[in-house]
């Protein structure tokens, strides 16, 4: 598997239990780099092991089994979080970026905080760490980029303290009242609580330009085909299919790709040609946060379901949701995005294997189950069917099942990758 990356992506709307797919592969594989191939601070996948246990945001899930990280070009670096996680896991951790990674400001944070708190309970269910922000200013040409705060880079433009500020300064004096003016937002919509974000807003330019410095050194853009070599890249997505910026229901959904086409291009970035997509599914659905949940609320099993100590209650996405497995969702969102990375894969000369499932949290449920069949019936079965039954009816292996929270927890059904 020298030339091959495996792909690890969610097929719901995110918490499918991609950290521990992350950790159990790099364990398997003895893989030495896990590629976040999208999205940004905003992931939280959960890795526990027999001693520890992590909410990863942006390094790589496979940090425990000692694989080094990859930010590739569609992730979106916030470099403040970065340090926070960093200073969590107490342990020194090799992080590789490309140098064309978006960069989120303190600014766009406050932003999209604030576009939070305007919208009350219609708000989209944002995370609050400026992802929607980045992308949109991004986009309207205000830059800001890995290779513009990393000092010394031999492919920086022109790494020197002045080009950066001048950089920031744009941002702040230029980009953010053009963007509080098309949003509408002003002081007096907001109580104290949101005034603490117009302050943000003042932060000087010289000092988000010291922070950003001071932070780039947690990371490197060196080439990450020279550490990896001729081992296999394991390719960590986030979020999930159904909350793909092209695939999903607008407004609730992220400013990715989800998908496969994301870790495709991570994985060429990596100098991979082949991969192996495995998609993740819990055993249910959940949502955390806002937009619509078919079938919510009915019941998934004859068994309480396990407190989620990752997705906890929050003023910006509320209480975690549940609903049953839905296979005609799953059914859809997979084909689309197959369709889709097909087009990618030509471009960057990568092959796709055959399409694997692995389902999580199979030891939550009960004797029996519902589930919500392709053609939108209520089928009751039993536990002990629904792996199969989820092979027919979707026409993929189900690579492996997990049955517990940490990566010795996993079931291998199909030995080949």
């Amino acid at each position: 598997m020298t030339n091959t990356a495996i792909a690890v992506i969610g097929a719901n709307y995110g918490d499918e239990g991609k950290g521990l797919a992350t950790d159990f592969f790099t364990r398997k594989l003895n893989a030495p780099l896990v590629a976040r191939c999208n999205g940004g601070s905003q992931a939280g996948h959960t890795v526990q092991t027999e001693d520890k246990r992590h909410v990863f945001g942006h390094v790589g899930s496979g940090a425990f089994a000692g694989a080094a990280t990859y930010l590739s070009e569609a992730f979106i670096i916030n470099p403040i979080m970065l340090r926070k996680e960093l200073g969590e896991l107490k342990t020194r951790q090799t992080i590789f970026a490309s140098p064309q990674c978006r960069v989120s400001t303190i600014y766009d944070m406050a932003i999209n905080s604030l576009i939070e708190l305007k919208r009350g309970v219609e708000r989209h269910g944002s995370c609050g760490m400026g992802i929607n922000e980045t992308v949109t200013r991004h986009a309207a040409g205000f830059h800001l980029t890995a290779d513009m705060i990393k000092p010394n880079a031999s492919y920086a433009p022109t790494p020197r303290n002045d080009y950066l500020l001048e950089r920031v300064e744009n941002i702040r004096d230029r980009w953010v009242p053009m963007r509080i003016l098309e949003l509408g937002i002003s002081r007096d919509d907001f109580n104290a609580g949101g005034q603490l974000y117009f302050d943000m807003l003042k932060m000087s330019a010289e000092k988000v330009t010291e922070e950003l410095l001071y932070n780039s050194e947690y990371f490197h853009l060196n080439d990450p085909k020279d550490f990896l070599k001729d081992r296999t890249l394991i390719v960590e997505g986030a979020q999930g299919l159904m909350l793909d910026e092209f695939l999903g229901e607008f407004p609730h959904v992220t400013r990715s790709v989800t998908g496969l086409a994301s870790s495709i291009r991570a994985a060429a970035e990596c100098g991979k040609t082949k991969i192996q997509p495995i998609y993740m599914s819990r055993s249910y659905f959940t949502r955390h946060g806002a937009g619509e949940l078919l079938y919510e609320g009915l019941k998934i099993t004859d068994k309480e379901l396990e407190t989620d100590h990752t997705n906890v209650l929050n003023p910006w996405q509320g209480e975690i949701r549940y609903a049953p497995l839905n296979l005609h969702e799953m059914s859809w969102f997979i084909r689309e995005d197959m369709k889709r990375a097909q087009y990618v894969a030509q471009v960057f000369g990568v092959e796709i294997k055959p399409p694997k499932l692995f389902i999580t949290c199979m030891d939550q449920l009960g004797e029996n189950v519902n589930i919500v069949s392709r053609n939108k019936e209520i089928l009751k079965m039993k536990t002990i069917k629904l792996v199969s039954y989820i092979e027919k009816v979707m026409s993929m292996e189900v690579y492996a099942t997990s049955h517990g929270p940490t990566a010795n927890d996993v079931q291998i059904r199909q030995a080949v990758l």
